[in-house]
């Protein structure tokens, strides 16, 4: 029983420590994502006018 409480208390460590750059790096490849479709919309438009 010792051992699980263990192994959960380092788990959740790991996910406290990991998990706010992982959120930072997922936001900031939406916006790269958005960014290149914005880019690719503007481009297409220029084409054609």
């Amino acid at each position: 029983m010792v051992e699980m409480m263990v192994i959960i208390s380092i788990i959740g460590l790991v996910l406290a420590i990991g998990t706010p750059p992982l959120i930072r790096f997922l936001r900031h490849y939406q916006a790269q994502d958005a960014a290149h479709i914005v880019s690719g919309v503007l481009r297409m438009a220029r084409s054609r006018a």
